[in-house]
């Protein structure tokens, strides 16, 4: 099968609506439309052409490989999101932050691999409480980079290239992403804009106190070389940290470099 398989280490092509995937790869797809997108928009009167700002594809991998990743308490899903903007804020991901592990000390982090087209990902660290916002670092991504979402760093997609992005995650499947606070402040501490056809940060007033945002670039991480379902197919042990995060010795800024 043509299309992205080389990139994403899987069988599978964009069609019209989304993806299109090989034998043996039955994903539960999903969509987010432009109505349950607006209570996280900077402007929740804009129009946008489409109605779905973006599908999702929980569990995307081989039918062989699903015990697997079951037994260790993995997902692997793909993201594929239309270009353009809404109002003047291009086309964006609702934003979530992770519980804390049952052991408690930290929250669960997460790892994203852009396949195809250009991503901002805006990421904000919290402590326990989920409205102050520690740091805001703003991570451009282009194919085949690897994004690592450090535990305490809730995060937003952001589709900032003139194409569809496709982009794939691994995280724990042992808890439920928490969308409340991003609805209530109305998205990320960062607006991503159209300015002059090119990105621009504006503050979100809905928090106070916000630290300046940091424009950085994810690091060259050698153990994820390969296209990242690859990796995991061939060794899920490496993804262990996704559901202990001690065990992961990286911080925030080991994971990406300034720019």
């Amino acid at each position: 099968m043509n299309g992205l398989e080389t990139a994403a280490g899987l069988p599978m092509r964009l069609g019209r609506h989304g993806l299109e995937f090989g034998a043996g790869i039955r994903p539960a797809q999903s969509v987010r439309t432009l109505q349950e997108l607006r209570p996280f928009l900077m402007e929740r009167d804009a129009t946008f052409p489409k109605q779905v700002a973006y599908f999702m594809y929980r569990n995307a991998v081989r039918e062989t490989d699903l015990g697997k990743f079951e037994k260790a308490g993995l997902r692997y899903d793909i993201t594929v999101m239309e270009p353009g903007v809404i109002g003047t804020e291009y086309v964006k991901t609702a934003g979530h932050y992770h519980p804390y592990t049952p052991a408690g000390e930290l929250r669960y982090p997460e790892i994203y691999e852009v396949i195809a087209g250009q991503a901002l990902y805006v990421l904000q660290e919290i402590g326990a409480d989920e409205g102050v916002v520690k740091q805001v670092l703003l991570v451009t991504a282009g194919p085949g980079d690897k994004v690592i979402m450090p535990p305490g760093c809730g995060h937003v997609t952001v589709n900032v290239g003139t194409d569809r992005l496709v982009m794939a995650n691994i995280v724990s499947d042992e808890f439920q992403s928490i969308y409340a606070p991003y609805q209530e402040r109305h998205g990320a501490a960062c607006y991503i804009v159209a300015q002059a056809g090119r990105p621009a940060a504006l503050a979100n007033s809905h928090y106070a106190g916000l630290p300046e945002a940091q424009w950085l670039a994810p690091t060259s991480l050698q153990q994820f070389a390969q296209p990242l379902y690859r990796c995991a197919a061939e060794d899920l042990a490496k993804f262990e940290w996704l559901n202990k995060p001690a065990t992961w010795p990286a911080t925030a800024q080991d994971c990406f470099r300034r720019l």
